[in-house]
């Protein structure tokens, strides 16, 4: 009977350890891995100001999904005197190196990515950079973008040089992100990490029963 309602108290504190704010706490869930959403879920819109070439005002938008804590898409729209489609992965350097905190502050983010300008000639290129992101609430995050864009205007020559057009741009942007629907993602239980915690309550009873029944 001790035995069988430690086992339930124990499944009790366990159950209790699991479902805190994050779907799983740090004793009970595995550190770098997580329980991957559905479709529909972790989307993100986001709304910058930029600056191309430093020198430079317009804007920029794009809608994405985060697939996992650590690797993401999006698709990302420049507005104004730099008009450009861009599709770019995404990947957050600190819950790769660090593991998954829904709360954590501040996240590296770099990517890699290409597109199209939407301009005439239209200039075929790659961009990539890194997004210092700092949160602010659960859905919404302050954005910090310092990227590279080069691109390549392909049967466009000049008359006068005969060579091809180029364009190459620093750029800094700043923004913010609006997370939609379901944010967190939750741990991975740590199962094996259970099981010994639960033998370690029953080798402790089963301990102390024999030194009861020794003292008899």
């Amino acid at each position: 009977m001790i035995l069988a309602m430690a086992a339930m108290t124990a499944g009790a504190y366990a159950q209790d350890d699991i479902t805190l704010d994050d779907g799983m706490s740090a004793l009970a869930g595995k550190k770098y891995t997580v329980v991957t959403n559905g479709f529909w879920t972790n989307w993100f819109v986001e709304a910058s100001a930029t600056m191309p070439k430093f020198d430079k005002v317009g804007m920029s938008m794009a809608i994405g999904k985060w697939f996992s804590p650590s690797i993401g898409v999006r698709t990302k729209f420049n507005a104004f005197r730099a008009k450009a489609v861009e599709e770019q992965v995404m990947f957050n350097l600190s819950t790769i190196l660090c593991g998954y905190n829904a709360k954590r502050v501040y996240n590296l983010v770099p990517y890699v990515g290409g597109g199209m300008s939407l301009g005439s000639p239209a200039l075929l290129g790659v961009s990539a950079g890194v997004v210092n992101k700092f949160r602010l609430s659960k859905r919404l995050d302050l954005n910090i973008d310092l990227n590279y864009r080069g691109s390549e205007s392909y049967g466009n020559i000049s008359e006068v040089t005969g060579k091809t057009r180029h364009d190459h741009s620093l750029n800094i942007e700043v923004g913010l992100t609006l997370n939609i629907g379901k944010t967190k993602w939750k741990k991975e239980p740590d199962v094996q990490g259970i099981q010994e915690m639960y033998q370690m309550e029953i080798d402790a009873l089963k301990a102390t029963i024999e030194d009861l029944e020794g003292n008899k």
